[in-house]
This record gives structure tokens, C-alpha cells and sequence, in this order.
């Protein structure tokens, strides 16, 4: 199993364009992207983590619910990945805003559950 983190992940996308950085610790990232971009996030997210445990227009199993409650949920519109390395967990989620211009992400790297 490959162990990646999220400065890792960032720097893999460092070429994508990023609206704002809204908060960035070594356990947790947010900022927005240009929602004309996911197309790409999506595509250097699969590169990286395998292919979105809950793609947007799909609806959110129990499971992923239960993922995704601590970090506002997840639903119909949104995205998630979840990535399991030897010792941690990374989740990244997508939510559109209503402006269809913008989209935030938020990566945590949590001790693996």
C-alpha cells in the first residue's frame, strides 16, 4: 500500500488553479477552485487516490454518510474520496457552491479508522 500525504497530494495538483486558500495545516486543507475545473481535480485526485468512493450525482450510501458527518456531510451534488494508507485516512470532499463558479475542497488526514 502506498503511503501519501496531503502536502503530496497538493503538490500533484499544483499545477490546477486555486481561487482562494482558506485554511492549511498539515491535517487539514480547504480552498476553493474554480468549479470549471473539476473535470481535472477529479482526474489528478483518481492519479493519485484510485477512483471517488462517492462521485457527485450519486447518492450517499449510510456508510459515506457516516464518513463525511464530522466535515458537514455529504450529498447527492458533492464528491468524496477516501484513501486508506498504513496509518492513515485521507477523505477529500467537493461542494459546489449554489454559483456553479465555485467549488471548496476539503482534505483531512485522519488517524486511520
Amino acid at each position: 500500500m502506498l503511503t501519501i500525504s496531503l502536502d503530496q497530494i497538493m503538490e500533484k495538483c499544483s499545477s490546477l488553479p486555486i481561487c482562494e486558500e482558506r485554511r492549511i495545516t498539515d491535517d487539514y486543507k480547504e480552498l476553493v477552485f474554480y468549479t470549471k475545473d473539476t473535470e481535472h481535480w477529479n482526474k489528478m485526485l483518481t492519479e493519485a487516490l484510485g477512483p471517488a468512493l462517492k462521485p457527485q450525482g450519486v447518492k450517499p450510501t449510510p456508510d459515506i454518510q457516516e464518513i463525511a458527518k464530522n466535515y458537514g456531510g455529504i450529498h447527492f451534488n458533492q464528491t468524496l474520496y477516501k484513501y486508506d494508507n498504513q496509518d492513515k485516512t485521507i477523505i477529500i470532499m467537493f461542494w459546489p457552491w449554489q454559483d456553479n463558479a465555485h467549488t471548496t475542497m476539503k482534505m483531512i488526514s485522519l488517524n486511520k479508522f
